[in-house]
C-alpha cells in the first residue's frame, strides 16, 4: 500500500472535494473520545441486490480446509502478537496468518458506513480486549475508532489531527496521501501506536469506563517538530523495532527512531520521497523503499542511523492506475531460510517482483509480472516460504473512478531453493480486484476482494458488485466468491483483507467497514441455484 502525490493537475473535482472537507471542520465530533454521537448505519447498497443488476450471490463453492505448515515469525515483543498488529499484519508485513478465515459458508456481512464522502479504514488490528481497532481517513478528517469485532457497532472514537494536504493547502493529495494514520500499531498493550498529521506519535488506549462504555485516553504523545524542523514532513509510519526503539518515517525521507527509555532520538535524510510502510528485522534492520530505491538501515554502536545497503530498482514512469511515482510496495520479508526482501518496481512496460538476499542486498531476480502495457502493483505482496504472490492494480482510477477499469490478476512466483532465480507457479485473472491479498495457512486460501460488472440499471446506468473471494493457494484456482454489496460505498480503495483471530475478514471500504464471516451453528449453507 500507498500511495504518492498523484502527478495529475487539481482537478474541479478535488477542489469541490476541498470546499466540502473544510466545510466540515467544525463538525468534529467525539473529540474528547467518548461514544459517538451518531448512530452510525449499514453501508449502503445500491441496487440492494446483485439480481437487480443480474450477478450471482455466490460464485464457486464452499471451501475445503487444506492447511498449510503455519508461518512462523519472530515475535516482536514491543508489539501486540504477530497478525494482528500491523497493516499488513506483522513486522515482516508477510500478509500471511495463521487464522481461521471464511470457508464461504452461508457467508454473513456485518458493515458501518463511517463517512458520507469518504471514510476509507486502510488498517484494522485489535486491542487486548479482542475489539477492533482502526483509523478511517476522510477527505479531511482522521479519526480513530473502536468498534465491536462482529457488529462493527462503534464503541468509541477520537479524532485526531487533520489530514497533511490541509495545513499544507494541497487539495492535489485529497485522494493519494496517506500520512498522518494511514499505518499504524496495536503494541504489546493492545495501543493504537499512530503517527499523526502534526508530527507526533501517540499511543492511544481504549479503556472501559463503564460497562459497555468505552473512551480513548492518550497515553503518549511525542512532539518531532522540534527534531525534524520542517513543517512539509508528515509521518508516514511509527513502529518499534525488536530492541524497542521506536522508528518513524516521514515523506520526504527522514527516518529515525525514539529512545523512549531516554528521549534521545536519531535521524537520517534519505533526500528521497518515501510513502510505503516499512518492514522490521530480528537482527535490528530496517527495510524502507523510497520512489528511487530500497534501502538496509541499521544502527551503529554510537547510537546514529546508517545506510547499510541500498539498491536503486527500475522506475521509469510506471503504467496508469500505479498512483506512486515509485514502487507502491512496502517492503516484504520472507524465505524458508528468513532471508529474502521483496518489492515492486515502477516499469512503465512491465513491473517486475525484485528479489534480494537480506543481509547483503545481492538480487536474486528482477521477474516480470502480468501483461505488456497492463502491468502496475501500489499493493504488497504475500510472502510466505519461498514464494510470493502479487496483484495487478494496472488501470486502477482511484476512489471516485471506474473501478472497472482496474486491470485483473493475481500472481505466484517461486524464489528456487539455490536462489538461482526466480519462476513463475501460476498466473489467474478471475479476480478484478484492487486490495492487498491475505493468505491463511489454517485453511490453504488467500483471500481477495473484488469488483464484478452488472447489467446497466434501467438499462441506461452503469452497476457494479463487490464480492469477497478466495483462491487456492496451491493452483490459483477460484474457490469461491460471495457478493457484499453494491455501488461505490464497497468499494475498498486499496485497502487490504484483514483475517481475526476468530475467523473474521475485514475489508475497509471507501466509507467505512466490512466484516464477513461464515455462519456457525446451524449447518452448512448453500450456495443459490443460480451460482456459476
Amino acid at each position: 500500500m500507498h500511495n504518492l502525490r498523484h502527478p495529475t493537475v487539481l482537478s474541479l473535482t478535488y477542489l469541490i472535494l476541498a470546499v466540502l472537507a473544510l466545510a466540515g471542520v467544525t463538525r468534529r465530533a467525539s473529540a474528547d473520545g467518548m461514544l459517538p454521537e451518531p448512530d452510525y448505519g449499514e453501508l449502503f447498497s445500491w441496487p440492494s441486490t446483485p439480481e437487480e443488476i443480474g450477478l450471482p450471490r455466490f460464485v464457486g463453492s464452499e471451501a475445503t480446509r487444506n492447511p498449510l505448515p503455519s508461518i512462523d515469525i519472530p515475535p516482536n515483543y514491543f508489539l501486540a502478537e504477530q497478525g494482528r498488529n500491523s497493516l499488513h499484519g506483522d513486522n515482516y508485513n508477510s500478509d500471511t496468518l495463521n487464522y481461521p478465515a471464511p470457508l464461504g459458508i452461508d457467508p454473513q456481512v456485518s458493515s458501518r458506513q463511517l463517512g458520507l464522502l469518504a471514510a476509507t479504514c486502510p488498517t484494522v488490528v485489535f486491542d487486548a480486549h479482542g475489539n477492533v481497532m482502526t483509523i478511517c481517513i476522510g477527505v479531511a478528517r482522521v479519526r480513530l475508532f473502536l468498534m465491536d469485532p462482529h457488529t462493527l457497532e462503534v464503541l468509541a472514537e477520537q479524532e485526531l489531527p487533520l489530514r497533511a494536504w490541509v495545513a499544507a493547502g494541497r487539495p492535489e493529495d485529497i485522494t493519494s496521501d496517506s500520512s498522518g494514520g494511514g499505518y499504524f500499531h496495536a503494541d504489546q498493550f493492545g495501543r493504537a501506536l499512530v503517527g499523526v498529521a502534526n508530527q507526533r506519535i501517540q499511543r492511544w488506549e481504549a479503556i472501559e469506563v463503564k460497562n459497555k462504555k468505552w473512551e480513548w485516553q492518550l497515553v503518549d504523545d511525542y512532539d518531532l517538530r522540534p527534531i525534524l524542523d520542517n513543517e512539509d514532513a508528515p509521518l508516514q509510519d511509527a513502529i518499534p523495532d525488536y530492541a524497542g526503539r521506536l522508528w518513524f518515517t516521514t515523506q520526504p525521507g527522514i527516518v529515525g527512531y525514539i529512545d523512549e527509555n531516554t528521549g534521545a532520538v536519531q535521524t537520517l535524510e534519505l533526500g528521497e520521497f518515501l510513502q510505503n510502510g516499512f518492514a522490521i528485522d530480528t537482527d535490528g534492520a530496517i527495510y524502507a523503499v523510497t520512489i528511487e530505491a530500497l534501502y538496509r538501515l541499521g544502527v551503529q554502536g554510537d547510537g546514529s542511523i546508517a545506510v547499510q545497503w541500498r539498491k536503486p530498482y527500475l522506475n521509469d514512469g510506471g503504467q496508469g492506475g500505479l498512483l506512486s511515482q515509485g514502487s507502491g510496495t512496502t517492503p516484504t520479508l520472507f524465505g524458508d531460510d528468513n532471508d529474502l526482501i521483496a518489492i515492486a518496481d515502477n516499469s512503465a512496460g512491465r513491473v517486475h517482483i525484485n528479489v534480494y538476499l537480506r543481509e547483503t542486498g545481492h538480487q536474486i531476480c528482477e521477474f516480470p509480472m502480468f501483461d505488456e502495457g497492463a502491468s502496475a502493483t501500489e499493493n504488497s505482496p504475500i510472502g510466505y516460504g519461498n514464494d510470493i504472490v502479487l496483484e495487478n492494480n494496472a488501470g486502477y482510477p482511484g476512489p471516485f473512478g471506474d473501478p472497472l477499469l482496474t486491470v485483473p490478476g493475481l500472481t505466484r512466483v517461486h524464489v528456487r531453493e539455490d536462489l538461482s532465480g526466480c519462476e513463475l507457479v501460476w498466473h489467474t485473472t478471475e479476480f478484478r480486484a484492487q486490495t492487498t491479498p491475505r493468505l491463511s495457512t489454517d485453511n490453504g486460501l488467500i483471500y481477495t476482494y473484488s469488483v464484478k460488472e452488472g447489467q446497466p440499471f434501467e438499462g441506461l446506468i452503469p452497476t457494479y458488485g463487490w464480492y469477497f473471494g478466495a483462491l487456492d493457494w496451491e493452483t490459483g484456482e477460484r474457490v469461491y466468491e460471495a457478493w457484499v454489496g453494491n455501488g461505490s460505498n464497497w468499494n475498498n480503495v486499496l485497502d487490504p483483507i484483514t483475517l481475526g483471530p476468530d475467523g473474521t475478514a475485514y475489508v475497509g471500504t471507501k466509507n467505512g467497514l466490512m466484516a464477513i464471516r461464515d455462519r456457525t451453528g446451524k449447518g452448512k449453507g448453500k450456495p443459490d441455484k443460480g451460482t456459476q
